[in-house]
């Protein structure tokens, strides 16, 4: 009786239901099905290469593999792990599994080893194969395998539940099989004719994927030392054609990982080293490098890579000059030394000088870029140990003097004397050194050792080795010897060096220079008697010699205005211009200037601008500057009255006008007194019309002035970040530490970062470590934080004292800045007295100064006294300040005004009404004076302006310029007035003390109206001007 047909389950009918009517979404299911099932298969393919790839696994493994599945066909009990996923593999693929597994179980029958093919089992009937190499005895480490789907994979599907001890005895029976019957599996390494003929193979058809699969056999091969030495022939030749082959595909960079690993084995011969043609390979690398990077400067990692294929090992010396291999390596250089590996492009100059023909020119080179670089120390160690040995032209010695001996200044004063000695032989005979550098080496040594006897017998040695012959100038030579014998206190050995270099040189008794030395020297001892001689014996019959004598002049006359009145300074100047014909420099001009300025003796001071225009001094922009520079600093010139002279001078003449006097314009336009900021500053500089300062902002500028001016602009600008960039972009290119650079940074820092101000301590700190004294900045971020104390509340005495302490302990000076920033918290909570015991103790602290020594301890003190109705302390602040240099200041004006309303403000504290009227009666007289200063500023301010544009205005016509109406000019044709503000404030007050008295005549009690009409005057909002920010208004003590 046949057995029924089966039956169709419910799910298989609606699946062919599916399929008649075919929907998508069930076509979808389908493709997403087998879809899953052909990945499942490819990844079981992978693992068994993992698997065959691990350094563990031997040829038993695959007879397991192959016993376990045929014992799983037998056994109903032994399961395959995962059947179904293999069932919807393609046809070749099973065909495929199904040969290999029928030819590995007849095999087994026949007791043959697993997977051994025929080649294999001849090689091992013929003898062994030295280049074979044994499974067990080297292991293998995991290299990834391109998936592949051929038929050398035996598709092998992992089992499960066969038991541990029928596992254990089957891999024992086939491994032991294995070994002893010596065989090599078809799963074994290759050997290394088979890597040959594999890459020959691959190179020959160029098809990537079997040429990666012969890169990853060498790089396996020489991973397990199984490779050949870098001698044998075959071998290189093989992984030559590699290189080459790759690089005719435009994949440098897999050639590059070929020849790396040959280098990195061992030394190989020159001629094999250029069968992988390096040359072509290190220009694809670079080239592509440098396409791929953005900036200007390849990738580090990139250029080591070129670097390390540019300096094989040879098993002998080089001797293949090559211009393209020198060119190349010209080309490393200049990337290396800009990214700053200056170690690394040494290494390469030591391999071109071995290929170039014109060594000393290519060493002067590189001598160039070490200095261009920063390595200063390299430089002179290749210009000791190489370049001097080459016997370099003298086109080449001339080129590379000058920055030699920068190199030795910059590099802290290194090797001077071996420099100077080494420098004198090789021109010996062929060129001449400039005297400048004769002498700043000579002053190098001197600097460096400190003995004038070692320099002294060191000049001898050179006299011996022939300066006289190799320098342009002796006199130049005689002149610093003299120069350091002076500055060394050797007076006699300074003389008797003048006696022998007249003898040889007879011209140098009337040398400008020399005389001039010696006359500072004298200055410095007070022997002006000296200095007069020295200057009568110059024999000024020159331009040059005119010039030399003007700046030997200037530092006479700085020794001379220290120890004498301004008067008796100019008198001094004058007698030499006059009886010596000491010409007038612009130095001379500015530091008379600056002298009449301090003491603002305005007549002297028109006076001196007329006598150096008239005394045959051509008035330039020096002489701007220096009217500017006082306006400003001592006259407190107004930013537009300063911007008005300013535009008139320029109009007069353009020569007038030279990029300090611009820079002094912008530094008054962004000056922290005006306040400004974002839009209003902008518009200010940009009405100065001048050249904008871009070089700190684009990394090439590291001068001090330029730094800070390009800073107050960005934080003028509300751009904090970038201030921030400039100041570590100056660092960076070698600026000396800057108090005033490190300030602005610590405030466009504040403005980046809330408390705690870690980045700002961070940065503070960093220019601490490098033995800068920042202990004034510490104290201001201290005293920030002391703000930050006091507004969480408690005893404000108690905080701040425990915060002196603190600061104490830890070994910080305290600074005025962080005694002010107390006494101000002081003053805010009405502690008066604390505030008063603060403001002395940074009067204190700052050299032991006077009270009232500066505007911020002054109106410490007046709120002090004021808030106590201390009249005497009032009076006694009141006259410090009226014969201080800061009395026509607008914050000494509005700090008395809001002083005046604190006295008022004292009768809600049971204050005697005589009291506050005596205090008031002294405060509105000290504001009657100071008032009165201002008018009396404000007049000399436009007549120093007048009279700067008339002698300027007489200047421009005698120089042969044409005349200028400012009428004509925009901006310019106002005429020059004092400006009513003042007055303006002195009518106010005057019609206010005579309501006052009448209203007193009256009988009428007046006080309580002062309040309101005295805030009129009051310009701070009630606020009291601190030393960066407005401070609020003090609580009335109880």
């Amino acid at each position: 009786m046949s057995s029924p047909l089966p039956v169709p389950s419910k799910a298989t009918l609606t699946a062919l239901r599916g399929l008649v009517v075919g929907t998508s979404c069930t076509l979808a299911l389908i493709a997403e099905d087998r879809r899953r099932r052909i990945r499942n298969a490819l990844t079981a393919i992978e693992n068994g290469e993992r698997i065959r790839q691990a350094k563990n696994y031997n040829t038993g493994g695959a007879a397991l593999a192959v016993a376990l599945e045929e014992e799983s066909l037998l056994d109903a009990g032994v399961l395959p792990l995962a059947p179904e996923p293999y069932a919807e593999l393609p046809a070749e693929i099973i065909r495929q599994y199904d040969s290999a597994r029928a030819a590995e179980l007849e095999r087994l029958r026949r007791g043959e080893d697993v997977g051994e093919p025929e080649t294999t089992r001849r090689e091992h009937d013929s003898g062994p194969n030295p280049c074979a190499h044994s499974r067990r005895d080297t292991p293998r480490s995991f290299t990834p395998k391109k998936r592949t789907l051929t038929g050398q994979h035996h598709f092998i599907p992992p089992v499960e539940g066969t038991p541990i001890t029928q596992t254990r005895h089957i891999h024992h029976r086939f491994s032991r099989k294995a070994d002893n019957e010596g065989g090599r599996s078809s799963l074994a390494f290759p050997s290394n004719d088979n890597i040959v003929v594999m890459i020959q193979e691959a190179c020959r058809t160029r098809e990537l994927g079997q040429m990666e699969k012969a890169a990853s056999l060498i790089f396996e091969a020489t991973n397990q030392n199984q490779a050949p030495g870098n001698l044998d022939e075959a071998w290189m030749e093989a992984s030559a054609l590699l290189c080459r082959t790759y690089l005719d595909l435009e994949q440098s960079e897999e050639a590059a990982k070929i020849l790396s690993t040959v280098l990195a084995r061992a030394p190989l011969t020159e001629a094999r080293y250029f069968d992988f043609q390096p040359v072509r390979l290190i220009e694809s690398l670079l080239a592509k490098a440098t396409q791929a990077k953005t900036g200007e400067n390849i990738c580090p990692a990139k250029l080591e890579t070129a670097i390390s294929l540019f300096l094989p090992r040879f098993t002998e010396k080089p001797v293949v000059q090559s211009a393209e291999l020198l060119a190349v390596g010209r080309a490393l250089l200049d990337h290396a030394f800009a990214v700053g590996k200056s170690t690394r492009a040494i290494d390469v100059y030591w391999r071109c000088i071995s290929v170039s023909e014109s060594q000393y020119d290519f060493t002067s080179w590189v001598i160039t870029k070490l200095h261009d670089t920063g390595d200063y120390k390299a430089a002179i160690r290749l210009f000791l140990a190489n370049y001097c040995k080459m016997s370099p032209s003298a086109p080449s010695i001339i080129r590379i003097a000058g920055p030699l001996v920068q190199c030795v200044e910059k590099a802290h004063n290194y090797k001077p004397t071996q420099v100077l000695k080494t420098l004198l032989n090789i021109a010996s005979g062929k060129c001449q050194l400039k005297t400048e550098w004769i002498m700043r080496l000579l002053t190098a040594h001197w600097r460096r050792h400190g003995s004038f006897e070692e320099l002294e017998t060191f000049f001898q040695q050179l006299i011996e080795l022939g300066l006289k012959d190799v320098v342009y100038h002796l006199d130049g030579a005689y002149r610093v010897m003299i120069e350091l014998a002076l500055e060394a206190g050797e007076d006699f050995k300074a003389e008797s060096i003048f006696a022998q270099a007249s003898t040889e040189l007879p011209q140098l008794a009337h040398d400008v220079r020399l005389l001039g030395i010696f006359a500072r020297f004298k200055a410095k001892q007070q022997d002006w008697q000296g200095v007069r001689e020295s200057f009568a014996a110059m024999k000024l019959d020159s331009m040059p010699a005119l010039d030399a004598c003007g700046t030997a002049f200037v530092p006479v006359v700085k020794t001379y205005a220290k120890d004498h009145t301004v008067q008796e300074t100019d008198a001094f100047m004058r007698s030499y211009i006059t009886d010596l014909k000491v010409p007038l420099s612009r130095f001379l001009v500015t530091l008379m200037a600056k002298q009449y300025a301090s003491i603002r003796d305005l007549e002297s001071f028109v006076e001196w601008l007329e006598y150096c225009s008239t005394a045959g001094f051509q008035v330039d922009a020096a002489f701007t500057n220096a009217v500017l520079v006082s306006c400003r600093r001592n006259w407190n010139v107004p930013f537009r009255d300063l911007r008005t002279l300013f535009r008139k001078l320029r109009a007069l003449n353009p020569n007038f006008v030279d990029r300090h006097t611009e820079r002094v314009m912008m530094d008054a336009a962004l000056s922290s007194d005006n306040k400004l900021e974002g839009g209003f500053a902008r518009g200010r500089v940009l009405s100065l019309r001048i050249t904008p300062n871009m070089g700190p902002v684009r990394g090439k500028s590291d001068t001090e002035h330029e730094v800070t001016l390009a800073m107050k602009e960005a934080l003028s600008y509300r751009h904090p970040a970038k201030a921030l960039s400039i100041y570590k972009r100056a660092l960076h290119l070698g600026m000396p530490f800057s108090e005033c650079a490190l300030k602005l940074a610590v405030n466009a820092q504040l403005k980046l970062e809330t408390r705690p101000y870690k980045k700002t301590y961070d940065l503070v700190l960093k220019a601490q470590d490098q033995g800068n004294n920042v202990d004034a900045i510490l104290n201001y971020l201290l005293g920030l934080q002391l703000n930050d104390l006091a507004a969480k509340g408690g005893e404000i005495k108690s905080i701040v004292q425990t915060a002196i302490d603190r600061i104490k302990e830890v070994g910080l000076k305290i600074a005025d800045t962080f005694l002010h920033r107390a006494a101000l918290i002081c003053l805010t909570s009405g502690h008066f007295d604390g505030a008063q015991h603060y403001a002395l103790l940074a009067a204190e602290s700052n050299s032991h100064s006077e009270p009232c020594y500066n505007l911020d301890n002054f109106r410490i003190m007046l709120y002090s006294f004021a808030g106590l109705l201390n009249i005497d302390g009032i009076r006694q602040v009141l006259a410090k300040a009226m014969s201080s240099n800061y009395k026509e200041h607008t914050g000494c004006l509005k700090a008395l005004k809001r002083a005046r309303e604190m006295v008022m403000e004292a009768r809600l504290n049971d204050a005697k009404t005589q009291q506050r009227h005596d205090a008031y009666d002294v405060l509105s007289e000290g504001i009657d004076k100071i008032v009165e200063s201002r008018q009396r500023l404000q007049s000399q301010r436009v007549k120093l302006g007048a009279e700067s544009v008339r002698i300027m205005r007489q200047a421009a016509l005698d120089a042969g310029g044409a005349p200028v109406d400012f009428a004509e000019i925009p901006w310019l044709n106002s005429k020059p007035r004092i400006r009513q503000d003042d007055v303006e404030e002195l009518d106010f007050e005057e019609e206010f003390r005579r309501q006052q008295a009448e209203e007193v005549e009256e009988g009428r009690a007046v006080f309580d109206e002062l309040l309101v009409l005295d805030s009129a005057f009051s310009t701070t909002g009630g606020k009291i001007a601190g030393t960066v920010a407005g401070l609020a208004q003090p609580v009335p003590a109880a």
